[in-house]
């Protein structure tokens, strides 16, 4: 009879696993994220995928936040990769996602959480004043 060692004890085993879970979470984000993708990442819709990715990522409740904000950058990071061919463009937007994407990030989830404070007053006066003019 042959006795299999106990693997839940090891740290180095529970790492693999942690990571290969991450992994298969990953594989499922990005697919989903696919399907929201319309032709290939730009400027313009970098806002809109970066927010899908965030709705994606949020409902895997075992990872933290920093895991959950670094899983989105790899998403769009690996969208870039495989989808951009002018290696140009393909720096300009993993710049934009490395710097103002962020920001996007962290206030998207500041937002969500009900932490960004609005002046929702002020601004649904200016929504009137320009439907005026």
């Amino acid at each position: 009879m042959t006795v299999s060692p106990n693997t839940g004890d090891n740290p180095a085993t529970q790492t693999n696993m942690k990571e290969n879970n991450k992994q298969q979470i990953f594989e499922e984000s990005y697919t989903k994220l696919l399907y929201t993708l319309d032709d290939k990442v730009t400027f313009s819709n970098m806002v809109n995928l970066i927010t899908s990715s965030i709705e994606i990522v949020d409902k895997y409740k075992k990872l933290s936040g920093l895991e959950k904000k670094l899983m989105v950058v790899k998403m769009i990071t690996t969208l870039i990769d495989k989808h951009e061919y002018d290696e140009s463009v393909k720096k300009a937007l993993i710049d934009l996602l490395n710097t103002v994407g962020l920001s996007v990030i962290d206030t998207i989830i500041y937002a969500t959480k009900g932490k960004l404070a609005i002046n929702l007053t002020k601004c649904r006066k200016l929504i009137k004043y320009f439907k005026c003019h």
